[in-house]
Formats: C-alpha cells, structure tokens, sequence
C-alpha cells in the first residue's frame, strides 16, 4: 500500500507514563504551538488533519494506589504511585495498554485512509500504538528509530520498568508483553528490518539483544566516521530489504542536548541539527516511508522553545521543505 505525504493527519498522543520524568505529555502542544500546522499545510496540497488521542485525566487523590485501573492517565507530572519496581513489571502498564490500542486504532484509520500518519508524542512508548498500528496496514514493515537510545529492554532487562524503554522488544515479541496483544494486531515486527540510527547509550542487556538478534545499529561513532548520507542511505536499504513500507521515528535526542535541551533523557554527543535537517532530507527521498512519530520533546525543560522549534524544522525538511 502506498501512503502519499499529499495528505497528512496529525495525531496527538498527550501521554507522559512512559517514561521517568514529568513534561513529555505536553510535547504535542508545544510542537504545534510551534508552528507545526503552518509548515504542513503548505506542503501537503490534499489537506492536513489534526486529531488527538483522548486520555482522560485522573478523578481521583494523586497520592493514591491504583495500578488496576484502565484509565488513560496523560499527565505524568501528576505523580501517580506506579507499582512499586520489580522485575519483570512495566510500570503504568495498565495505562500503556490503553494508550497503545488507542493510538493504533487511530494509526491505521488515517494509513487505510491514504493519510500519512505523523503522530506526536509524548514519551517514545507512544510509539508502541504506532507500530502497532502500522503492522495492521503493512505486512512485512521496516523501522528506522532515531534516537540516543536503543529502546530494547525487556520487562526483566529494563533497571527502571519504564515503557519507553521497550518499545523495539515488545514490537518484536522479545519482551512479555507483545505487539499483538494490542488489539487487532497479529504481526510482530522481523528484526533484520530494523535499523536504529544515532545511538549512544545501550543498556548490556539491550547490547546483548541487539548482537544476538541481528537488529541493525548505527551509533553516533559510526556517523563521525562514515556521515550522516551514507548512513542514511545504508539504513532505507537495510529496512527496506524485502519490506513493504518503513515506518520513522526521530525521538529528540537524538539532537544534542545543546541544540535541543527539551528532551526527557538527553545525552550528550548526539547530532547537530544540520546533520539531522540532512538525516530528513535524505529520508524523505524514500517513498517507502509511510508514517512518522516526533517524541521525547519536553517543554518543561526546553530553553525558548528551541526544542519543538527544531522538531518543527526537521519535520518539514522529511515533509518536502528546502532550503531552495
């Protein structure tokens, strides 16, 4: 099935219990704030739509215990007592659940329709639901995760619990809880079809995962050495190989924390911004792209807005923006 970028629809996902830190689930607001939908619609000549994933807020004392409860919780600053860590334990795991199926019910809806999915998050375990989503529309659907991180810890891997961490395993089925357990979903991702880009900081566990299941990874030391084109080029091929479609994901930071300080987990040494502006041009040349997630801005440690400023600008530039 072919997407075209003629036609987008913006997907908010406001949803902040994935990770560790307070101010992710306010990253699609900042981002359109931004002037997300200024940028797109000038580039979209069959329309742009934007939708948000609804995640009720919580009625209840913030204090209290409730790690049963099927309620889609989006404020992470509202410090609600996750299960106290333990291995094997996702933390929120309930509200990710939730969160997930929401958001793939809404993914694949807007890819069936022929819109290009661009969701917004939100931590990266949003990108749960999208991948989710996606593999209902796609058979056989590549990855390019770009990202500081390499998001493959499993329930018994992971030192903090946190869904943002796992998102590659359980899309792949390494992790207990599974891609297709998400609604509708039946196919789990193959892992020769996933290429992470930009990483600079792996768990051993995920090292371990990422060796012994021949999931592709390009650190931060392989684009000082080859550049950021050729490894571009080489990723569209490697989760392109005998793929249907490919699906992008550009967690902010994977910038720089000093070019893009509104993040949740930043670390440094990671990419300037024009080698990741290069990164999305040389992505968008590939028709096989056919969905996007923007996730990890975090506007309550941004400077100035910078951070969803420069999501905006790489945005675009995958879009069809140019300098000339």
């Amino acid at each position: 099935m072919n997407i075209s970028r003629d036609k987008i629809s913006v997907i908010r996902v406001p949803f902040g219990l994935g990770g560790g830190i307070a101010g992710t689930e306010q990253g699609p607001t900042s981002i359109l704030a931004a002037g997300l939908l200024d940028e797109l619609k000038h580039l979209a000549p069959h329309g742009v739509s934007c939708d948000e994933v609804r995640l009720e807020q919580p009625h209840r004392d913030a204090d209290s215990e409730d790690t049963n409860s099927e309620t889609v919780y989006a404020n992470s600053s509202l410090n609600l007592s996750p299960r106290s860590r333990q291995d094997g334990i996702i933390k929120y795991e309930p509200q990710v659940r939730a969160m997930s199926e929401r958001t793939a019910d809404r993914v694949a809806r807007a890819a069936l329709y022929g819109s290009f999915p661009l969701v917004l998050g939100g931590d990266h375990s949003v990108a749960i639901g999208t991948l989710a989503g996606m593999s209902r529309v796609y058979d056989k659907l590549g990855v390019i995760w770009v990202d500081a991180h390499g998001d493959l810890n499993t329930e018994h891997t992971s030192s903090s619990g946190n869904a943002n961490g796992m998102v590659l395993a359980i899309a792949t089925g390494l992790a207990a809880f599974k891609q297709t357990d998400i609604g509708q979903t039946r196919r789990l991702l193959r892992n020769r079809n996933i290429v992470l880009v930009g990483i600079r900081q792996l768990d051993d566990g995920e090292k371990t995962l990422i060796r012994s299941h021949g999931i592709h990874c390009f650190t931060i030391m392989d684009i000082d050495r080859l550049g950021i084109q050729e490894v571009i080029e080489r990723a569209l091929l490697l989760a392109g190989n005998d793929s249907d479609g490919i699906h992008l994901s550009l967690d902010m930071d994977a910038l720089d924390p000093g070019e893009a300080p509104g993040v949740g987990t930043p670390v440094h040494g990671g990419l300037t911004f024009r080698e990741a502006r290069l990164a999305m041009e040389g992505l968008a040349a590939s028709p096989s792209i056919a969905s996007m997630d923007i996730v990890g801005v975090n506007p309550l440690k941004d400077k100035e807005s910078r951070t969803s400023g420069l999501a905006v600008a790489l945005a675009a530039a995958f879009m069809g923006k140019r300098i000339l």
